[in-house]
């Protein structure tokens, strides 16, 4: 009897605190707190609709920006991991055309003037090793994946070997005339100075990471035109022998390296889905100056050589390939050249032609269409 009569006399502050415990449960305000350093996350980000308020806003001002057409609803990018047209092994050639192996191989060497190799094991003529570079032991672990880790090849879909490789060989400018390059201000950079421009696509500004390639729209800029748009329009309207990449200084600060690499697999898969004849060069994330790699725990070439060691072995070796434009740049210590940069981290306007030049010098031509 006298609980009873406790719930009548507090009745009015019982029901007061339920109505504000349903309305906090419905506007989704329930933090999570993580076990990592204490970042706090939302389950409903309050300032999302604001930032896309603000973007939406943005775009609408710009003058040069391709005109809007009605979005298509998206559908939830499955994992890609069934072989996708474009390629075929010289086993599955030999079997669709009813001819023997030898007679395939021996056509694909002539067709690619003696690059194709067809062997058991992966060549190393077939990828680009990852440059080392000077431990200053500056890096906190915090932003790598645990020390000794070691990173397969997938050997799966569209990471499949297959027992055929081409070598890289020597090439000129007329070579990127069907090719885009995709990154940030890096690569930016190499259409402003590079001197290839007049021949190549790009796709690129700075901010941009593997964590957003697909979800920003940002200038898309050819010899003929130059608007502002996003990859996938980009992906869907032209046909593209090559493909460059080039991303990964502004997810230094971001850990891991193994969550960057899951991240990059997933943008391969989507060009791959939508440019099955391309080429795609994996390059390597460029090494900053001696200066910062002493001194920036998060932006420094060991964080830089781990990562890159992990996308290195996305190469297949027969239409993904490793590049390693550091090799270009940096000193016998693996770090960029100081005269090279202002900022310890881009290179300066008459330094980008020597990466045009490593391009050059480490090309695929696998048959006729991709010279």
């Amino acid at each position: 009897m006298k609980f009873v009569k406790f719930i009548l006399k507090n009745l009015p502050l019982l029901s007061l605190v339920i109505i504000v415990g349903l309305l906090v449960r419905g506007v989704g305000l329930v933090e999570t707190l993580t076990t990592d350093k204490d970042y706090h996350f939302w389950k409903t980000p309050l300032y999302g609709a604001v930032l896309d308020f603000a973007t939406e806003e943005r775009n609408a001002g710009r003058a040069d920006s391709e005109p809007e057409e009605p979005e298509p609803a998206e559908e939830e990018e499955p994992e890609i991991e069934e072989k996708t047209a474009g390629y075929e092994s010289a086993e599955e050639e030999a079997e669709r055309t009813d001819r023997s192996l030898k007679e395939v191989i021996a056509e694909r060497e002539e067709a690619s003037d003696g690059t194709y190799m067809y062997k058991e094991s992966f060549p190393k003529k077939a990828t680009r090793q990852v440059l080392p570079a000077l431990d200053y032991w500056i890096a906190d672990p915090y932003y790598m994946d645990p020390e000794g880790t070691e990173y397969d090849y997938p050997d799966k879909g569209i990471f499949k070997q297959d027992h055929d490789y081409y070598q890289f060989r020597s090439v000129k400018d007329d070579y990127f005339d069907d090719a885009l390059f995709i990154g940030d201000s890096q690569t930016d950079g190499l259409y402003n100075y590079g001197l290839i421009r007049d021949h190549a696509s790009f796709y690129a500004l700075e901010a941009v990471t593997v964590y957003n390639l697909f979800d920003v729209k940002i200038p898309f800029r050819s010899p003929t035109e130059e608007y502002e748009t996003s990859l996938a329009k980009v992906l869907k309207k032209y046909d593209y022998r090559k493909i460059y990449i080039c991303v990964g200084m502004n997810e230094l600060g971001v850990p891991d390296t193994t969550l960057f690499r899951n991240e990059y697999k997933k943008i391969l898969q989507r060009i791959r889905k939508n440019q099955p004849d391309a080429i795609i060069y994996v390059q390597g994330i460029i090494h900053v100056s001696s200066e910062l790699s002493r001194k920036d725990p998060a932006f420094n070439n060991k964080n830089i050589v781990q990562r890159n060691e992990a996308i290195s072995k996305l190469a297949n070796g027969h239409d993904i390939f490793y590049i390693e434009p550091s090799e270009a740049l940096c000193d016998e210590n693996g770090n960029l050249h100081l005269e090279y940069t202002n900022d310890n981290v881009h290179l300066t306007a008459k330094y980008y032609p020597l990466w045009h030049e490593y391009l050059n010098k480490y090309a695929i031509v696998r048959n006729g269409d991709d010279k």
